[in-house]
Parts: structure tokens; sequence; C-alpha cells
């Protein structure tokens, strides 16, 4: 008679993954996200008043053949900020460079970014309230000089200020 063994399942536990930290997205993920996207604003549903303010500035920056003023996307997760920006980068004929604010560690990180974005390129930064303290000082001496769509998953909170 052959020996049988009995065969048990086999339990996978999925990887260990630090509370804070986001599971990294694969590249497959990537690919799918962003064609799902909606791609010009008329794709776009919800955030009616904020499409059309977007709309007006679009079409002014377009007639006067400059770049696209600073914008800030502020509100709690899921209201289409990442889609806003990649529809303003289209509707803008602009690249996009996105990060996220936990992505930049050091102001060199930021200098890296930046230095590669060309006139009128759009610098798209999800979680920006999740800066080091170090590159938001950087990066709000930086903002005033550069044209950037930055976001943030929060509404802005109010910092509290060492000097009165």
């Amino acid at each position: 008679m052959p020996n049988r063994t009995t065969r048990h399942p086999v339990r996978v536990s999925p990887p260990a993954v630090a509370a804070d930290r986001p599971v990294p997205e694969t590249d497959e993920d990537q690919v799918l996200n962003l064609s799902l996207r909606p791609k010009r604003f008329e794709e776009f549903v919800g955030q009616q008043a904020v499409v059309e303010n977007l709309h007006v500035a679009i079409q002014a920056a377009k007639r006067r053949g400059e770049p696209l003023e600073h914008v800030l996307l502020a509100g709690p997760p899921g209201l289409g900020k990442t889609s806003i920006a990649h529809i303003v980068a289209n509707e803008m004929g602009a690249k996009i460079t996105a990060t996220s604010g936990p992505a930049i560690e050091r102001a060199g990180d930021l200098i890296g970014i930046l230095t590669n974005l060309g006139r009128g390129d759009i610098l798209f930064i999800d979680e920006i309230h999740r800066l080091s303290k170090v590159v938001e000082e950087f990066r709000i001496r930086r903002w005033r000089a550069t044209r950037s769509i930055l976001s943030s998953t929060r509404a802005p909170t109010r910092r509290r200020s060492s000097s009165a």
C-alpha cells in the first residue's frame, strides 16, 4: 500500500506593511490607473464649480500664451485632485510630473525634480502635507518663483510659528 500523506492547506499571509505606508503600486497598476482617469473636463464627474473655475483659468492662460498660475487642490481623499491635475496638464498641453510628499525626503530630491521641469510643465505633489519641514521651507521659497500644481489630501492646517 502506498504511503499517503495528508495535505494540509497552506495559509499565505500578505506581506507585512507598515500602517503609515501605503502599498506601492506596480507599473501595471499605474498604467491601469492612468488609463481609467478622465482626459478632459467634459469626462470628469463632480466638483462642477472647481471645474468651471479651472476651465476659465486655463482658457485665459492659453489666450495670454502663458502657463497656468499656481493651483492648490485641497480636500479629503477621493474628490479627484489627482484626476484634475492630469486633466489640467492635458488641457494645457503640458508635461506633468507627479510625486508624493513622503517620496521627497530632502531638499535635494525636490531640486532634482524642479531642475527637470520646463516652462509650463506641471508639478503635482500628492499628500503635500506630509513633506518634511526642511523640504517644506525650501518648497515655499521656491514655489514663489515657479509655476506648480500642488495637492494635499487634507484641507490645509495652520502651522504654529516659532516667531511672533
